[in-house]
């Protein structure tokens, strides 16, 4: 199935294509004129990258995955990872492909697998994101039932009394206006949390895109719910807070984890223009390496070779203290950030550092900047294995190439090339694991 139109209560009109697919306007009864085109080239400036091509003859999907709604039109956009064969009109590839693609979001974002069953996306419109859009209202209704979790939040004011601490800091630095207000920081008990916060703006994003009537009935009541709670834009462009869930707020830990994961997105919403237009899409590359970490820490009691008891996983953003590269005019640059760490305790240097390149692997092998890259890491950090991890090739058996390197007055390293099948259900990991579990043990620590 390359496309498909379906409507959705005769004004939805929904289209599903594949990462990098192009698409004919004619397919679409389109022209290169039409409202829709101008509608995508503004929602690509405003986004900063370009989630569709808008070409001279048709579109084409590039390495962003998720919807674009602009006017009556939603387009869905699949990664190239389905696993079906045989009778296509039965088992349409579009639905392995939405299926893995729920598997990769449930390990990034720490979500339970079994809520994103292969069932409840063939019953829920609107496909994949039908599925995690009402996942994420159902969890937050129930769990909003006895109200939003309250915390103490510290606030800053002036005020013509003294509450809580007088910030003398703070008050020295402005005047003091007419009715002598004191600069006070205190901790008022209320429902505008980051926890909350970052609930309500997933409310606000979903809202536009949602085809399905009754989910967009549950976030209308939600929204309304969430009335007292703080719209922060902002947190779009930023990491979600970290939060240390407690009895009242844990209830709302699988809604809060979904709310990330779309805020991890990139929304744009347009209001002006003829059509009104809304993008909230994932980057394949980013997703790759986040599901790559969570499938790790997940199932490492399954996947970690003989003799790595101890052995810890680090991610990107939990690695600690920076490590840069080089120096210039006494400041540090290049600051060194590999997506995986595997740390041993008690040692201060990394057992192997791994990174992920969701690419096609070429005949020759790694792109030359990714084993400089590599190299890079494995010096600055004095580490004697990496692994570069690339998905396997569409028709490809598994790629399993080691590149020594033994660099003049450092001891010698070794960078695994490989690639990991996608191309299986996902939700189904025992595949996976064995392939990681050997690639670790037989490729990565031979000879340790």
């Amino acid at each position: 199935m390359i496309f498909c139109w379906l409507p959705y209560n005769s004004c939805m009109l929904i289209l599903t294509l594949f990462e990098h697919q192009f698409l004919p306007y004619s397919a679409l009864g389109l022209s290169a004129t039409d409202p829709f085109c101008a509608a995508v080239d503004r929602l690509n400036a405003a986004a900063g990258r370009e989630i569709l091509q808008a070409g001279r003859t048709g579109l084409r999907a590039g390495a962003w995955v998720g919807v674009v709604r602009v006017g009556p039109r939603l387009i869905e956009i699949l990664p190239k990872i389905d696993y079906q064969s045989g009778d296509q009109a039965a088992a349409p590839p579009a639905a392995s492909a939405a299926h893995n693609l729920l598997a990769l979001l449930a390990y990034a974002a720490d979500l339970p697998l079994r809520a994103l069953a292969p069932a409840g996306l063939r019953a829920r419109p609107g496909g994949w994101t039908g599925l995690l859009t009402a996942l994420f209202a159902a969890s937050l209704r129930q769990a909003l039932a006895a109200g939003p979790a309250q915390a103490y939040v510290e606030r800053e004011d002036c005020l013509p009394v003294l509450r809580g601490r007088w910030d003398l800091p703070r008050q020295a630095r402005q005047p003091l206006p007419a009715g002598h207000c004191l600069a006070v920081t205190y901790a008022d008990y209320s429902a505008d949390t980051p926890l909350n916060q970052v609930l309500r703006l997933a409310v606000e994003d979903l809202l536009p895109v949602t085809s399905d009537r009754h989910t967009l009935g549950v976030l209308a009541d939600l929204r309304a719910r969430l009335w007292q709670v703080s719209l922060r834009p902002d947190l779009r462009a930023a990491p979600p807070p970290a939060i240390v869930f407690d009895r009242q707020s844990e209830p709302f830990r699988v809604a809060y984890q979904l709310a990330s994961l779309f805020l991890a997105g990139s929304a744009v919403m347009l209001r002006a223009g003829p059509l009104p237009a809304f993008a909230f899409v994932f980057d394949m590359n980013r997703l790759f390496e986040r599901f790559t970490a969570g499938f790790l820490a997940r199932h490492q009691a399954a996947i970690w070779p003989p003799g790595w008891e101890g052995v810890r996983l680090l991610a990107q953003h939990s690695l600690g203290a920076a490590a840069y590269l080089a120096s210039q005019a006494g400041r540090p640059v290049l600051r060194v950030q590999p997506d995986l760490c595997f740390t041993r305790a008690g040692s201060p240097y990394p057992l192997l550092v791994a990174d992920t390149k969701y690419k096609q692997l070429g005949p020759t092998g790694a792109p030359p900047e990714d084993v400089y890259q590599m190299l890079a890491y494995l010096l600055r950090l004095n580490c004697p294995r990496g692994l570069l991890l690339y998905p396997q090739p569409a028709g490809s058996g598994p790629i399993r190439r080691v590149l020594a390197i033994d660099p003049p007055g450092a001891r010698p390293v070794r960078i695994l090339v490989a690639s990991l099948n996608l191309r299986v259900p996902l939700d189904r990991p025992d595949g996976v694991i064995k392939e990681l579990r050997e690639m670790l043990g037989d490729e990565l620590t031979d000879g340790e």
